[in-house]
């Protein structure tokens, strides 16, 4: 993966000094996050905070990806965002911005959009936490360096990479920060100029009435979209990336059978009219 570089047109360093931690998780702030697809196909997501519910006595914010159709719980306290894993209502950390130079951070492999199997994470090492001038404050950035890319975190915003970056988990796809805007003022990443949303927007239908089940697919399962979805075609790929199956949607469902498929874990795609409306993971036993 490419090293992704920070760029926005006024940015300098300024000397560490103490200052009250920036909230990442505040109504009002919305990400918009370039997801470049395993075929070079480049999609805008949207992500906002829709609400929020209580858990175990916690409160935790409700994060809408849109491009997924996905709700992550996310909380914040003491400089940690705090992200809760179903169905266990077990907390992992998501972001930890008490973190010092030469630190372990050890990425989880079960978080918000994306997931993988297995036990541990991955890890990346501090290697630079210093002070600059963002989105009109003073916040920390913390460079974390891995084997795969160098993430940077931001102070009230998240990963330079996107609220959930892919790239440090399969090669499914890679994502960067294009747009964060609070207060209604919009700052931008990476070299964008613009936060136009360029899929299905999430007024269109709700993402939570398409749904798999069962899942895990034992015999058969069914995928059901509402009608005002319009999906019109599926892409399955299994966890290392690997396109295994595309098909043409004709109906208002479509059947897996578990016999097309070696046991595992894998994700689909659906399309309307060429663009990425959800990307979910299934399991097949």
């Amino acid at each position: 993966m490419k090293k992704l570089l920070l760029t926005i047109s006024i940015l300098f360093s300024l000397n560490s000094v103490s200052q009250t931690y920036l909230p990442m998780l505040v109504e009002g702030n919305v990400w918009s996050v370039d997801f470049q697809a395993i075929d070079g196909s480049i999609f805008l997501d949207q992500i906002e905070i829709v609400g929020e519910t209580e858990i175990n006595g916690l409160v935790y914010k409700e994060l809408l990806f849109g491009l997924y159709g996905y709700n992550c719980l996310l909380r914040e306290e003491g400089g940690i965002v705090y992200h809760l894993k179903s169905p266990n209502d077990t907390e992992e950390i998501f972001y930890n911005f008490n973190l010092e130079v030469g630190d372990i951070f050890t990425y989880s492999i079960d978080v918000c959009a994306y997931s993988m199997p297995g036990n541990g994470g991955v890890e990346y090492e501090v290697t630079s936490v210093d002070t600059q001038f963002i989105a009109g404050e003073n916040r920390k950035v913390i460079e974390l360096m891995g084997d795969i890319n160098t993430e940077y975190w931001i102070e009230g915003i998240g990963s330079l990479s996107g609220v959930d970056p892919h790239s440090i988990y399969v090669d499914m796809g890679d994502t960067k920060l294009v747009c964060f805007t609070k207060d209604g003022v919009t700052t931008f990443f990476n070299g964008a100029t613009s936060c136009d949303n360029t899929i299905i927007g999430t007024e269109n239908f709700d993402y939570k009435k398409i749904i798999l089940y069962p899942n895990p697919v034992i015999n058969i399962s069914i995928l059901k979209f509402p009608n005002t979805a319009s999906v019109d075609k599926i892409k399955i790929y299994n966890l290392n990336g690997k396109l295994v199956k595309e098909n043409i949607v004709r109906k208002d469902y479509h059947s897996l059978n578990s016999m097309d498929y070696r046991s595992g874990i894998y994700f689909y795609q659906l399309f309307s009219n060429g663009k990425i409306i959800k990307t979910e993971k299934f399991i097949v036993k």
